[in-house]
């Protein structure tokens, strides 16, 4: 399984101080990908539609 750095920053933000070692031992070199601008636009489409059909899902619900 191959991570991007976008995942990487993410996940690392997200963890508490404790698990830090943990996630980094995770994101090793060899699993991370290099991002470069079309990667990231790709990336952010996504997210924005996730986060429309969330907030669709949200407003549907009874």
């Amino acid at each position: 399984m191959y991570f991007s750095v976008i995942i990487e920053c993410e996940v690392l933000s997200g963890l508490k101080s404790e698990y830090r070692l943990h996630g980094i031992k995770l994101f090793n070199s060899r699993r991370c990908i290099e991002v470069n601008s079309q990667i990231a636009s790709n990336v952010g489409d996504i997210r924005r539609e996730q986060k429309e059909k969330i907030a669709n899902l949200i407003l549907l619900t009874p």
